[in-house]
């Protein structure tokens, strides 16, 4: 199975089930049953730590505080995407603080694609569908925009 944000993937096949195992490092973080049907039945889950490579940016006179959540090498011509955690902003505020800080800190960063968040809940929900459904609005709430690998700007 491919990837997914944290680590690997394997598919485990029995004589009576299927099961997708979701590893970060050595650690099972979750197994998920497919059901006759098609779909999917998690059944473990468990919550991954803050992720160790989180970089912490202090306060500068042209940026306000952030923390890099996670960041990838898209390849070579596509270059690197990032997650952007700002606490200090919200859905309060304004669009173009947001796009205008975003777009400083993926100049930066070297990012050609870049998320924001105000909480560490909305980036769990945005990669874990796991999360999302036992944290339904943290995705609404917590997501502030993302600026895409063509350059624009979307916020919901």
């Amino acid at each position: 199975m491919p990837d997914w944000a944290y680590g690997k993937r394997q598919l485990v096949i029995t004589n009576k089930y299927n099961y997708l195992f979701y590893l970060y490092g050595n650690e099972v973080t979750g197994i998920w049953k497919y059901t006759s049907n098609g779909g999917r039945e998690q059944i473990f889950h468990k919550d991954i730590p803050e992720l160790p490579k989180n970089v912490h940016r202090e306060s500068t006179e042209e940026l306000t505080a952030y923390i890099i959540i996670y960041q990838v090498d898209m390849g070579v011509s596509r270059g690197k995407a990032g997650s952007i955690l700002i606490t200090s902003y919200s859905k309060s505020t304004p669009k173009e603080v947001r796009e205008k800080t975003l777009r400083k800190i993926a100049e930066k960063e070297g990012f050609t694609q870049a998320d924001l968040y105000c909480t560490m809940e909305a980036y769990k929900a945005n990669y874990s569908e796991s999360f999302l459904k036992k944290h339904p609005n943290a995705l609404k709430d917590g997501f502030l925009g993302r600026v895409r690998e063509d350059g624009t700007f979307f916020s919901e």
